[in-house]
């Protein structure tokens, strides 16, 4: 009886089962969704991880039973032959309908608050009854954005004062901003704030701090931008510009202005958040006031930073030091 020919190498490789990555799947998404997560509560930037980390749960469970015995941490967590296809379906349910519902509460925070109040443009979510003084710091607030040329009374502004730490948490992606304007939803996170003295203090300084009317306006003004510009070229405008047009609106800087101003005359920076608001408003203000931009040319004509700064320099340099200002190093 003539033997049976052996297989060809070709043969054998294409008979061999290819390896699964199933296994490789699943630890990196368990591994990736563990550190989106801690990532996420380190800085302070849970809102955008806690739905990541539940498509990477999702994407990682999920997986097709493997057809080799080597299951990993599956056989542990999902048992030795995989979940079945109902299992499957009943956990990517379950993941992204905890997704869904987080969105639904920061695309309608109001969910979370028991009082509302209303003045003019403004709309109030917060834990309790307001405080008298509330319409007082809103008619300040709109008392400063009424001088912006591109201010439109009509345009709501719904705003959501979180006191307790954990609705800061899950409504602001930097617990550390006084406040976060999602541009997207049209909603404004304000962390904190004392109504009654119509201050805020940031938590990254608690040595500073502004008046809450004035982040109240300045937020308001990221809303006014992006009607005048549109959504996408409001995204594109270079941050400074932004910042510091919202700054300037409001007419304050948690950084303090005389110091900002004389460490650019002086050619010194600050590598602090602070420092960049503050010196973006005083760029904003030197083409705005000195050189008579209008607000069109602001928004819409591109320069960078660094050359205004240097003409911002050259217009100091050339005036005596004022008498707030720190005196100048030598």
């Amino acid at each position: 009886m003539p033997e049976a020919p052996e297989p060809s190498v070709a043969e054998e490789s294409a008979q061999r089962p290819s390896p699964s990555l199933e296994p490789n799947r699943l630890r990196f998404g368990l591994v990736a969704s563990a550190a989106c997560l801690a990532s996420g509560l380190l800085l302070h930037g849970l809102p955008p991880a806690v739905p990541l980390t539940l498509v990477l749960m999702a994407w990682s469970a999920t997986a097709r039973p493997l057809a080799t015995p080597r299951v990993g941490w599956r056989k542990v967590l999902l048992g030795a032959g995989g979940p079945s296809s109902r299992g499957r379906r009943i956990l990517r349910g379950s993941f992204f309908g905890l997704a869904g519902v987080y969105l639904l509460v920061l695309a309608e925070p109001a969910l979370l608050f028991e009082a509302k109040a209303e003045r003019g443009r403004f709309r109030v979510h917060s834990d309790s009854v307001p405080a008298p003084e509330l319409q007082e710091v809103l008619d300040r607030a709109t008392a400063r954005l009424e001088r912006s040329p591109i201010d439109d009374p009509a345009l709501v502004q719904r705003v959501y004062l979180c006191q307790p730490k954990w609705k800061r948490h899950l409504l602001a992606p930097t617990s550390s901003a006084l406040a976060v304007n999602h541009r997207l939803l049209g909603t404004i996170v304000v962390n904190g704030g004392d109504v009654g003295e119509d201050t805020i203090r940031s938590s990254a300084s608690p040595g500073l701090g502004r008046s809450l009317s004035g982040v109240l306006a300045h937020e308001a003004t990221h809303t006014l931008i992006r009607e005048h510009l549109g959504l996408l070229e409001s995204l594109r405008l270079p941050s400074w510009v932004n910042e510091g047009y919202c700054d300037y609106v409001a007419g304050e800087s948690t950084f303090p202005l005389a110091r900002a101003r004389a460490m650019i005359r002086d050619g010194e920076s600050d590598p602090s958040r602070l420092f960049f608001y503050a010196r973006a408003h005083l760029l904003v203000r030197h083409l705005l006031e000195d050189e008579g931009w209008s607000v069109s040319d602001l928004l819409e004509r591109r320069i960078t930073a660094d050359e205004v700064e240097e003409r911002l320099r050259a217009r100091l340099r050339a005036q005596p030091a004022s008498p707030s200002e720190p005196p100048r190093a030598r």
